[in-house]
């Protein structure tokens, strides 16, 4: 028994030093090289692209088996004008050997330098990356009728790209994106178990129009479902360009989880910081800071934000002083694609003023923002507003003037101008219907009406009158503020009290720019007669 014993152990022996030779001589013998017209024609064969692989490859054995490349290019798909899908120039990867013989792919780190990948989509919604996910989905088919033969991937020791490109133009909605500098480091991936990444890099979009560097960073876990959870993501840009308001603005977006599943992503608790400097257009500076208990949005395009609130504070050379502005609304909801969502039931209060409007239609919100909604302002004091904007040494003749003021208008917001239309206000006893609007040129265009207004109690104590009628060249004109104009509108006034004279159906047509000023047409009636007038 002991000599079967000693022989057994024998043979084991000579097997296992004759194994360690052979591993020996296929390490020092074979030349990974050979394999490369292999691997190029196998890859023709499944995907019809051409792979070419510049630089030499490299193997490596027990306890690991590795795998370098060199500079290695993939063709891209047919029908589409690149020469190449993806490039790099170097690659490394590994698979430990004893999980393979329980069919257990674990991979090692995975490393890729100098990555360059272009993504497109044609004008018929065909992308270059369409073949690649049949093909993947035919594999896991195959796959899954294999049963238990079939190999599993089990963890990856990590993922490290450096300096990579990512590019993709969208020729369907004409935009492109595009990542430079790309640095990615992946920590461990296994199933239910946390991974931590970060990532940072140059980015130029075309929609909306900015570019700027960027950062990332959160813990993930794959679920058994192929989900994906993201703890405490935070992603930060700091973006110029043709869609940033001002010079510079910093956007930095933190949550307390990102739930990735097909076709939902839910945001639990995030919260978006915005930061912008300006040389005074629009504004010096804005801080802003907008929080929602939660943001979800399905498939990719349809989002639902729940009861959004906006706390800001903006410094313009339009103020005086810094203005706190505090928006609270329903819920946000709308469509990326369409580029449209509705706010309800919003809320805000600035410079003592309460403004609510039932609904808010936004549309174009990432080309050409544009806002309308029917607002109600409550009753505020008008003086404080005024203060805002440099008028706080305002002084009239009735020191009651100017206490109080509500607005009812349809508001609305465009690239070309802002401004209230239909608008039924009322002005201490005045009666104020109409429009007006502030343009991008800075012109103020209006067409207001008014039912009766006394100008004598707006007027300074100093150009009052003594009660007896006075005659309209004693009117001191402010030339210097006229000059500064830039009008264009008409006043209409039922009944009006102006120098103790009194008029009605009075029609005032006001044109102001470049230092010249015309009041055409200018009519009116009073005691009994009529005035008509076109004055420059």
């Amino acid at each position: 028994m002991n000599s079967i014993l000693k022989v057994g152990l024998w043979i084991v022996g000579v097997v296992a030093v004759l194994a360690l030779v052979a591993i020996a001589a296929f390490a020092l013998l074979f030349d990974p090289n050979a394999l490369r017209d292999d691997i190029t024609r196998l890859v023709a064969e499944k995907t019809g692209r051409e792979l070419v692989i510049d630089g030499e490859l490299s193997l490596s054995f027990y306890p690991w088996l590795g795998f370098a490349a060199g500079e290695t290019s993939l063709s891209n798909a047919e029908g589409f004008n690149e020469p190449l899908m993806l490039r790099f120039d170097s690659a490394s990867a590994s698979v430990k050997l004893l999980p393979l013989l329980s069919r257990r792919v674990e991979l090692s780190q995975v490393t890729l330098d100098g990555v360059e990948l272009n993504l497109r989509r044609n004008a018929s919604g065909q992308t270059n990356w369409d073949d690649l996910l049949e093909l993947s989905a035919d594999d896991t088919a195959d796959d899954a009728d294999k049963g238990d033969a079939a190999f599993a991937t089990q963890s990856i020791g990590g993922v490290t790209l450096r300096d990579a490109v990512i590019n993709f133009v969208d020729e369907q909605d004409d935009a492109s994106y595009n990542l430079t500098a790309v640095d990615l480091e992946v920590g461990g991936i296994e199933p239910g178990e946390p991974f931590d990444f970060s990532a940072e890099g140059e980015a130029l979009l075309s929609s909306p129009a900015m570019a700027g560097p960027f950062t990332a960073s959160g813990t993930g876990l794959l679920g058994d479902d192929d989900s994906l959870t993201i703890g405490k993501p935070r992603f930060s840009i700091t973006a110029t360009g043709e869609s940033i308001p001002g010079e510079t603005l910093k956007l930095q977006l933190e949550a307390n989880s990102i739930d990735v599943g097909e076709p939902d992503i839910v945001l639990d608790l995030p919260v978006l910081y915005l930061n912008g400097e300006a040389g005074g257009d629009p504004w010096n500076t804005l801080d802003a800071t907008i929080r929602a208990p939660a943001v979800s949005l399905s498939d990719y395009d349809r989002f639902v934000v729940t009861t959004p609130t906006m706390i800001a504070t903006v410094r313009s050379p339009t103020f005086t002083d810094s203005v706190e502005v505090e928006l609270k609304g329903r819920t946000l909801k709308g469509a990326i694609e369409s580029q449209a969502a509705v706010l309800d039931g919003a809320v805000i209060e600035t410079m003592g003023m309460n403004i609510e409007a039932a609904k808010i239609d936004v549309t174009q919100f990432i080309d050409a923002p544009t806002l309308r909604g029917q607002i109600e302002i409550d009753q505020f004091k008008p003086r404080p507003v005024l203060a805002h904007f440099g008028a706080a040494d305002i002084i009239t003749a009735d020191p009651a003037a100017m206490s109080a003021a509500i607005v009812s208008a349809e508001a609305f917001y465009t690239p070309d101008a802002m401004g209230l239309r239909n608008m039924t206000a009322k002005l201490d006893q005045s009666n104020i219907g109409g429009s007006v609007s502030y343009t991008t040129t800075e012109q103020v265009r209006f067409d207001l009406t008014v039912d009766s207004v006394d100008i004598d109690r707006y007027r300074s104590p100093s150009e009052s009158t003594d009660g007896a009628a006075a005659g309209v060249e004693e009117v001191d004109i402010p030339v210097d503020v006229l000059r500064e104009l830039n009008l264009d509108g008409t006043l209409k006034v039922g009944e009006m009290q102006l120098v103790g004279l009194q008029s009605t159906d009075v029609t005032v047509g006001i044109k102001a720019a470049g230092g010249k000023l015309r009041v055409n047409p200018s009519r009116a009636s009073l005691y009994g007669g009529t005035y008509q007038g076109d004055i420059s």
